[in-house]
């Protein structure tokens, strides 16, 4: 069945003075001392904000969970508590001469009180005896800070460990690590030009709802050993290889990388070797491996193209039958450019995404599924989250986007705009009644004897997703439109930034 689906999103914000933003470690920039925070400092900010909507109230999950709620955080309210401002933050920056530290609360409503608390129509509280009694002791997000390392630098070392944001590559949308949220993790990078090597350990919650805790601790993958793999580790050990190469007036990177997820063991020393490559590939039913190419290449500070390519499975000429997983894959590739003027500066930007239908997914064990699991206690609305989030591609498995879009600035005046179009064709399932996105539950379990999949192909939805952003100075406004599947929602948000 083949749903076509019209939905739009314009979003329009004014906001520039950003003070302490996120940070992003990007290991693909050629700028090596971008991947030291900026500054020292503490700030205390408040963002009162206004808000009219009829957004969704509630999150999308699969059906059969219990223990906790596993949650979608992209259909339906696309990502909408991480974009909402918080009421208070909270920060602390230190750069000393190779040591530093960098650290970000949020004083902000949970995942499930942020959806309800927009029929209230502000986030600031206007009973305060609401505000003490119910919800500063409930209502709360109580997994901040969302952003809390230390690091050590020299000229050409980098290490940190800690919370912070993972980006692999040049896409504006990646599809190896991304930097949809962040990651716990310990990070080790040398430049040593032409060449630059990454590391990084990321630990992934292992928690568990019922049901995959059964299938975790019952099963194990076709042809292989019939031990089952149940203790709570989930970690993640990445490797990256870049080649800098500058060649006339342009500048050329290669990237090859690698992710060795392991789950339900504590890691062995092979895991834990930082410079041993692809090194677990056959790891049975505790480990699943993913390969990857990317490069970028500028030209006269200008144009830019660049293109990514990662392998989940790839079945050989001697895989058959049901015992082999399936052919799991993704790619990307992009164009920019960008021009600097005397009064403005302009970038365009064009990028295509391909996420195979079993990327992410190839394996039908809970522990081995390439995803961010994340927990949210919520007792303002009474329940338990675990929220997976993409450790890749921004719209998980069996996903295809053409996205488009300009940044323009005015320097002297403090102005910003910038518009963006995503079309996104998105694979869906039948989960019980319920017709929604596959996401990373939706696993392949032919090649698990014995288990079967709780729900069914459902087709295709496609999304057109607009974006329109203004900025200016403290003030931001935010207005979004959703026509279509599920129903047609809109909001708006008025709020003001007031650094302290």
């Amino acid at each position: 069945m083949r749903r076509l689906v019209f939905y739009g999103i314009f979003l329009l914000v004014l906001s520039v003075d950003i003070v302490f933003a996120d940070f992003v470690l990007n290991v693909t920039n050629h700028d090596f001392s971008s991947f030291v925070p900026v500054g020292s400092g503490t700030r205390v900010v408040f963002t009162p904000a206004l808000f009219v909507s009829n957004y969704p109230r509630n999150v999308v999950s699969s059906k059969g969970s219990t223990g906790y709620v596993l949650v979608n955080p992209a259909e339906g309210i696309f990502y909408l508590h991480d974009q909402l401002p918080p009421l208070a933050e909270f920060g602390l920056s230190y750069r000393g001469r190779n040591f530093g530290l960098q650290l970000n609360f949020e004083h902000k409503y949970s995942l499930g009180a942020a959806l309800v608390k927009l029929e209230k129509f502000t986030n600031v509280p206007l009973n305060l005896v609401e505000y003490l009694t119910v919800d500063l002791p409930r209502a709360f997000d109580t997994t901040t800070p969302h952003e809390a390392f230390a690091y050590w630098y020299t000229e050409d070392l980098f290490l940190a460990l800690g919370r912070f944001k993972i980006k692999w590559g040049d896409a504006r949308y990646p599809i190896h690590i991304s930097d949809v949220t962040f990651q716990d993790n310990l990070t080790f990078s040398a430049n040593i030009e032409p060449f630059r090597f990454t590391f990084h350990i990321i630990s992934i919650l292992p928690w568990l709802t019922a049901e995959e805790l059964y299938v975790q601790s019952n099963y194990t993958r076709g042809g292989e050993t019939r031990t089952a793999y149940t203790e709570p580790y989930r970690t993640i050990f990445a490797h990256r290889f870049d080649w800098f190469i500058n060649f006339l007036e342009a500048t050329v990177r290669v990237g090859l990388s690698e992710l060795n997820l392991v789950g339900g063991k504590m890691p062995d020393l092979i895991d834990l070797s930082p410079v041993m490559f692809l090194h677990n590939t056959w790891g049975e039913a505790y480990s699943n491996v993913t390969g990857g190419l990317d490069f970028s290449v500028r030209y006269k500070d200008r144009w830019k193209i660049y293109g990514e390519l990662v392998f989940d499975n790839l079945q050989l000429p001697t895989e058959k039958g049901d015992t082999s997983n399936p052919e799991a894959y993704a790619w990307n590739v992009g164009v920019e450019y960008s021009t600097k003027q005397a009064t403005f500066d302009l970038t365009l930007w064009s990028e295509y995404s391909f996420i195979s239908e079993w990327m992410y997914v190839s394996v039908g064990l809970p522990y081995l599924t390439f995803a961010t699991r994340q927990y949210r206690l919520d007792q303002y609305v009474g329940k338990a989250f675990l929220v997976d989030y993409p450790l890749g591609f921004i719209y998980g498995p069996d996903a295809r986007m053409f996205s488009a879009g300009l940044d323009l600035k005015f320097p002297s005046q403090d102005l910003r705009a910038s518009f963006e179009y995503n079309y996104l064709t998105k694979g869906c399932v039948k989960d019980e009644e319920v017709i929604r996105w596959k996401w990373f539950w939706d696993r392949w379990t032919a090649n698990i004897p014995g288990l079967k999949s709780e729900t069914e192909p459902a087709g295709y939805v496609t999304l057109h997703i607009f974006k329109l952003i203004l900025g200016w100075k403290n003030l931001s406004s935010t207005l979004v439109f959703n026509l279509g599947w599920p129903e047609n929602s809109v909001l708006f948000m008025l709020s003001c930034r007031l650094p302290f």
